[in-house]
């Protein structure tokens, strides 16, 4: 059986990680050796590339190829050069990036053809890009301008776009992504996300949630039924089912040297514009006032009100008008 090793070279890397392209680096490659039975063994050290190119490790038998660039082959010339056994000049192609566009979209194409006939709704199919590497059950409906990419799983009946950008995440059956980026997370069943919105690393976000229009999850625990809909901030948090957050809602996780955390417990209001410096607590059932800092923890039930109360000052605006028409 032949082996292909394939050593990255520091610019392949480079572009990797940054993931400028939407499929990783040997993909199209290292499935074209699969479909001719051959083994693939990545000379590097990184866990996900490794998983991506070469699921089944050995140390090969027969002959070995090592690449120290991106390099793509037509389904032709890999053929030719793994049966003559040498890599002539002419075998080596797409090595400019107009040539790994036009590789990267036969794959495209492939993988959207394979999911629409698994039974994925799929609409607007060539504005849709999803790495080979990311599963989408039957049932689930992928809308234009979206990106799926690495490790995601999307179940049944998620509906995906439009406009979306999905990597690394588990998405639950009956879950809304409208216009929005969720990275390295989970979300529960039924939870809305957007438009607008950004899940950024390290969320579980329970079942029936709303993350609204212009909210911010990060590093964060979200219980059952907590709704966040519009213009707020949570990070490094641990919330409870049922809480509400008021619009504006921050949770000042960094005093500049350290993030910490915050605690919101079962069924506990969150007021408009509420500032919770952590590390802070606020207790089951608890409220807080619009326009709230909190920085002692809310006792249950409680109300917690940090703010200046108004004062109306009679004929001001008179006065003023006055002084500044009189010059």
């Amino acid at each position: 059986m032949l082996t292909l090793k394939l050593t990255v070279c520091p610019e392949t890397e480079a572009l990797w990680r940054s993931q400028v392209l939407f499929t990783p680096l040997f993909v199209h490659l290292a499935h074209s050796l699969e479909s001719i039975g051959a083994k693939v063994v990545y000379g590097g050290a990184d866990e996900e590339m490794h998983s991506v190119l070469a699921p089944s490790l050995t140390d090969g038998v027969g002959d070995v190829f090592e690449l120290g660039e991106p390099v793509f082959f037509t389904p032709e010339t890999l053929k030719e050069t793994l049966e003559s056994g040498t890599l002539s000049p002419a075998a080596v192609l797409y090595r400019d990036f107009t040539k790994l566009a036009e590789a990267e979209e036969e794959l495209r194409r492939e993988v959207v053809a394979r999911l629409l006939a698994s039974g994925v709704r799929i609409a607007g199919p060539a504005t849709v890009f999803i790495a080979p590497t990311v599963t989408v059950e039957p049932g689930a409906t992928v809308l234009p301008g979206c990106i799926l990419r690495g490790r995601t799983v999307i179940c049944s009946g998620a509906v995906i776009g439009p406009n979306s950008i999905i990597e690394n995440s588990e998405i639950s059956s009956g879950v809304t992504v409208n216009a929005s980026q969720v990275y390295d997370s989970r979300i529960g069943e039924g939870t809305t996300v957007g438009p607008f919105a950004h899940v950024r690393p390290h969320c579980v976000i329970g079942e029936h949630c709303r993350v609204g229009a212009f909210v911010e999850f990060k590093n964060s625990n979200i219980g059952d039924g907590t709704k966040a809909s519009h213009l707020t901030f949570v990070g490094d948090s641990d919330v409870g089912s049922r809480v509400n957050f008021g619009c504006g809602t921050v949770t000042c996780n960094y005093d500049g040297y350290k993030k910490h955390r915050t605690t919101i417990e079962d069924g506990a209001f969150i007021g408009c514009n509420t500032n919770l410096v952590a590390p802070v607590t606020v207790r089951e059932g608890a409220f807080t006032a619009a326009g709230t800092t909190v920085t002692d923890e809310v006792p249950e039930d409680a109300l917690a009100i940090g703010r200046a109360y108004t004062v109306n000052k009679e004929n001001w605006v008179k006065r003023y008008r006055a002084k500044h028409e009189s010059k």
